[in-house]
């Protein structure tokens, strides 16, 4: 993963590697649906794409659905869990933002992206909707 700095009060929990909740303690960062976190990697850097741990949930052993759409109500999704989100980068030729990633149906934790992009600095993350909660969870989000 690429070093980077996530602006947010709790930016910190989702590069240190612990990516799930601690002895009770939160170890994520809680975003609004349209709430936007700024992500600036510490070099200007050519990226492959994005890895971001979602929370499932996992104190519930059956809440993360094996696959989607169901074929049962056994399970359900984590209402805490980004459904759809984009990730755009910063251009410095064009002085505007575009758009990298648009997930539009998440259904897993562990959420690999890749997206080639050369010349990268500045990035941002903005949860567009989730499995139902008014907030979503995320444990980790790294660059690579």
């Amino acid at each position: 993963a690429l070093p980077l700095v996530i602006k947010h009060q709790y930016g910190d929990n989702l590069s240190n590697g612990i990516e799930r909740e601690l002895k009770g303690e939160d170890n994520g960062l809680w975003l609004s649906k349209g709430e936007v976190l700024q992500i600036e990697l510490l070099s200007t850097s050519n990226i492959k794409g994005i890895r971001i741990i979602h929370d499932s949930d996992l104190k519930n052993i059956k809440r993360l659905p094996c696959s989607y759409p169901l074929k049962k109500n056994k399970a359900v999704m984590p209402t805490m869990m980004i459904k759809s989100y984009l990730i755009e980068y910063y251009s410095e030729q064009c002085d505007c933002w575009k758009k990298l990633i648009h997930n539009t149906l998440n259904t897993q934790r562990l959420d690999i992206q890749q997206s080639k992009q050369t010349g990268v600095r500045r990035l941002r993350l903005t949860v567009l909707d989730s499995w139902g909660g008014d907030q979503v969870h995320i444990f980790a989000l790294g660059v690579f």
